[in-house]
């Protein structure tokens, strides 16, 4: 522990490591009262090796990062290739369904309601396999995510499935009503959303959020507003901008907490370039080093948080923190990695952890899931935590879950 030093005058990784173990029981402690809603994406996730080079039946060489894949295809251009592919794994997936699955591992006794595309009207029995506290309400045929997976991040094609027909009337009706609708709301903690810039639909849920069912839910500043809005690539500034607009509404009457990754978070201060907000270098970690900051100046949200795989950080209202993250080179996971990071800041607010413990446990969660492929639980979370700046200090790439 002596070894590592800060990265900046936000850092507060030593400090808080220390303090998030000996403030876990408070998870455990608030576990069996704690209710989710997530919603409202689904989709069956195929997650592949790509074949660079096969000896046998049993032996091949896969493509460890993306810049050799990608040359495979560049190099390729004006002709035809073909690439094997060799399945990891076929599981439930999207924002809401891998957040339950990881909140229902890591707290056990509380509830989730999930409301998501999981086959309409019937039930795609991949999604029955979900944990026994995740209560099922499907609202759309699924989509189909092709997700190709390297050591240095992943690749994720989907096929929209009946995801675009879920228009704000649709929802509503499958959801059995608009006072449906503002009952699970408010039977709920924290309100999930997720992925805003596949889910066309959301900015208008967003505005029906903010007239028709806010006004109606009780106690709302004691929940939590949750969204991760997902690659930005193929949504323009401008529906941007409306979307972050939205969130400041609803921040009004429930905490928000908008949770970006690197790219997100380059792509958010490219459109707030115009605000006075500088542009974040990719690659550079000194350029994130203030960003939640400069990014929260404009939008003054609850919680504003940034994460990638080195490093996370949360702002607030009046402050801005910065936690390192135990990084490994070999993953064996990417796909759901940031979901997992995402229930464990979600668990951490609601549990009153600080914002500086919640990093601690949402890196620790995502760092375990990319070494194992598994949902953590709270004991997994505190052998992690215990050791959390060996895994700071060495490139370590294997946990005994």
């Amino acid at each position: 522990m002596g070894k590592y030093k800060k990265y900046n005058d936000y850092d507060c990784t030593i400090e808080s490591f220390s303090s998030a173990l000996n403030n876990l029981d408070r998870i455990e402690n608030a576990s069996e009262s704690l209710r989710f809603f997530m919603g409202f994406d689904g989709y069956v996730d195929l997650l592949y090796n790509m074949l660079k080079s096969r000896q046998n039946v049993a032996e091949y060489e896969i493509y460890a990062n993306m810049a050799d894949f990608g040359q495979r295809i560049v190099d390729t251009a004006g002709s035809s290739t073909s690439i094997e592919r060799v399945l990891k794994i076929k599981l439930a997936g999207g924002f809401a369904p891998n957040m339950a699955r990881a909140i229902a591992n890591m707290v056990p006794k509380s509830t989730i309601d999930l409301y998501a595309a999981m086959g309409y009207p019937e039930i795609d029995p991949l999604f029955q396999n979900l944990p026994s506290n995740v209560n099922l309400f499907s609202v759309a045929n699924s989509g189909e995510t092709l997700a190709m997976e390297f050591s240095d991040g992943k690749v994720m094609s989907q096929d929209m499935g009946g995801l675009f027909e879920l228009d704000w009337k649709t929802l509503v009706s499958r959801m059995g009503g608009i006072d449906a609708v503002i009952e699970a709301f408010n039977r709920n903690d924290a309100i999930g959303n997720g992925h805003w810039s596949l889910m066309l639909h959301m900015n208008n849920y967003f505005e029906h959020f903010i007239s028709d069912i806010l006004p109606n839910v009780s106690k709302s500043q004691k929940k939590l507003f949750f969204v991760d809005p997902a690659d930005f690539t193929k949504r323009s500034h401008q529906e941007i901008r409306n979307m972050l607009s939205l969130l400041g509404k609803i921040d009004e009457t429930i905490p928000v907490v908008l949770s970006l990754n690197d790219r997100e978070a380059i792509d958010v201060s490219n459109v707030l370039n115009r605000e006075g907000v500088p542009k974040i270098q990719k690659g550079s970690l000194q350029s994130f080093e203030k960003a939640g900051q400069n990014i929260n100046s404009v939008l003054n949200l609850t919680h504003l948080v940034i994460h990638e795989p080195h490093f996370a950080t949360i702002t607030g209202h009046e402050n801005h923190f910065w936690v390192t993250e135990g990084y490994t080179s070999a993953p064996k996971f990417t796909v759901a990695a940031g979901d997992h990071f995402n229930a464990g800041i979600l668990i951490s607010k609601l549990s009153k952890l600080s914002s500086a413990e919640s990093l601690i446990v949402a890196n620790a969660a995502t760092a375990i899931f990319v070494r194992t492929g598994q949902s953590p639980s709270i004991l997994n979370l505190k052998k992690y935590i215990s050791n959390y700046i060996d895994y700071i200090e060495t490139d370590i790439s294997t946990f005994e879950i």
